[in-house]
């Protein structure tokens, strides 16, 4: 038997992006990359969570939630609502649990895990 699927996931998004610094900033000293050389990063991608009615919205609070950070998205591969993820079984058990963490707080982006750096 299927398990039911929340009605909450309508309204929460994941963007699948790659970031960088904002005109003005060093990439590296914004991210913290534990154990890791930040000497030649120049970007990163991420799994974003978003809370917004509409996917409209969803870019909106993406663009938002970067600029707070001063990043920019360089490009967005992917956004899918999470809702029509879990129908699809595609949503992971990790993200679920971002998810209703998000969810349950009072923010509306989380970066989902962690930055995947690159050079």
């Amino acid at each position: 038997m299927k398990k039911k699927i929340s009605k909450k996931y309508l309204k929460v998004w994941i963007a699948f992006v790659n970031i960088n610094a904002e005109e003005g900033y060093n990439f590296p000293d914004l991210i913290n990359s534990e154990g890791e050389s930040k000497e030649n990063i120049i970007g990163a991608v991420a799994y974003i969570a978003l809370i917004a009615p509409d996917i409209y919205g969803a870019l909106d609070v993406l663009h938002r939630g970067l600029h707070e950070l001063h990043l920019r998205v360089e490009m967005l591969f992917e956004i899918r609502n999470v809702y029509h993820l879990c129908e699809c079984g595609e949503l992971s058990d990790n993200e679920e649990i971002e998810v209703d963490w998000l969810l349950k707080s009072n923010y509306v982006f989380k970066i989902i895990d962690r930055l995947w750096p690159y050079s």
